[in-house]
């Protein structure tokens, strides 16, 4: 007697382009239906088709606010804007607030600390998943975090790779996150750099494994890293991590997530900016590609994008800003673009970093290319400090930091 199955059969991609459709929260109920559906909602080709509607957060003061990308189309399109600030502006009004009134606020990630945490930095976002730095009751913690699902998991720190007490606290280390799409896994790495003995070590941490390892040890690497505490994260992008460097050359530090390995990707050749003294550069992604932000209070701001990864030549500038005029006045020297992503409407938003007088600040700015204007929409209104402000482009998704739990019962059932 023939048998008919319960439920009709579907391929994978339609089972795939349904569940791209619907949140992250949902998924996670379906994690419990079969062990193909629980690896399924990890699968990275799922998160694509879910990065057409991205999210942004917005870090201020502590607190988290997001919205998706069709929704801060509209709340931008509805909101009072902030066009020529007057120099005088005083800080402390609620200028800034009508932008958050529209988005929602998050909680904050719980890494079950026993006392009371900061987080310090972000390090970066893969997938729908952050690598947080956490200041912990004097010293430093790592977690991974899911804001969609709310999922938060301490990483365990990495054993000291220089003897201090012989060479002094000359050591400054980087950090990055990144997915190797070879062995589905996430790696969070830390380099560190000792400067008295020129030597450096990388180590990586496995979600898969949920282990260390010791990659390099006492490598005599021709590129170090920057003695600047916001220069310690990198950009990944094209399946490797990426750094600043302090040499000469400026090149860029490259490590290679499959195969692990470090080598140097040399940035544009941009005499304008490198000649001018008061430059500042960032490493940045946009559109896929990896970018190079040029910033100078004389000079504007300069894109560039390397269109072919790896080859010199495919660098090419894709925007120059001769200023942005929403800050006019208020910029008296020290110019940086952050942080750069392009909106479904044609305007892109920036993160800048600017020193009016003797403190640093931070803005949200909105600037729209056809027509060289832009638009302040929030303004760091502490005195001073600077790192209060800041916002990051992410997919929701439902993987889960629990990977390699996960992983290892299903091959223990």
């Amino acid at each position: 007697m023939n048998v008919k199955p319960l439920m009709p059969y579907f391929p994978e991609e339609i089972i795939k382009e349904i569940h791209s459709r619907l949140p992250p929260k949902s998924l996670l109920k379906f994690r419990c239906v079969s062990k193909l559906w629980s690896v399924l909602y990890n699968n990275p080709k799922l998160i694509e088709m879910m990065q057409i509607n991205f999210n942004i957060m917005i870090v201020y003061d502590d607190n988290m606010y997001h919205t998706d990308s069709e929704s801060l189309s509209s709340l931008l399109d509805g909101m009072e804007r902030i066009h020529c600030p007057d120099p005088e502006f005083e800080y402390g009004n609620n200028r800034s607030s009508s932008l958050l009134d529209g988005m929602e606020q998050i909680h904050c990630p719980d890494p079950d600390f026993e006392y009371g945490y900061s987080i310090t930095g972000f390090v970066g976002c893969c997938n729908g998943l952050f690598c947080l730095l956490i200041h912990n009751r004097g010293g430093i913690d790592y977690c991974l975090w899911n804001p969609s699902t709310g999922d938060c998991k301490r990483i365990p720190s990495p054993p000291d790779q220089f003897d201090y007490s012989l060479h002094g606290y000359s050591a400054i280390k980087g950090y990055g996150f990144g997915y190797d799409s070879k062995s589905d896994d996430y790696k969070f790495v830390c380099i560190t750099t000792d400067f008295n003995c020129n030597l450096s070590a990388v180590q990586i941490y496995s979600l898969k494994s949920d282990s260390w390892k010791q990659v390099k040890r006492n490598l005599n690497i021709p590129w170090l890293l920057p003695l600047r505490t916001d220069l310690q994260y990198a950009v990944f992008c094209n399946g490797a991590l990426h750094w600043q460097t302090s040499s000469s050359s400026k090149e860029l530090i490259a490590l290679g997530m499959t195969d692990e390995l470090i080598g140097g990707i040399s940035p544009p050749e941009n005499s304008n900016f490198d000649e001018d003294p008061d430059d500042t550069t960032r490493i940045g992604m946009l559109d896929g590609c990896l970018s190079m932000l040029y910033s100078s209070t004389t000079l504007g701001i300069e894109v560039w994008l390397m269109k072919d990864y790896g080859e010199k030549e495919s660098w090419t500038k894709i925007y120059s800003i001769p200023k942005l005029t929403s800050l006019d006045g208020r910029v008296s020297r020290h110019l940086c673009l952050r942080r750069i992503k392009c909106l479904k409407s044609g305007e892109m938003l920036l993160e800048v970093s600017y020193q009016w007088f003797a403190p640093y600040r931070k803005a949200l700015v909105l600037y729209d290319p056809k027509n060289e204007t832009s638009e302040t929409l929030m303004e760091d209104e502490d005195e001073y400090y600077s790192n209060l402000l800041s916002f990051h482009s992410y997919v929701k998704s439902s993987v889960s930091v629990w990977l390699g739990t996960m992983l290892a019962n299903c091959h223990g059932t």
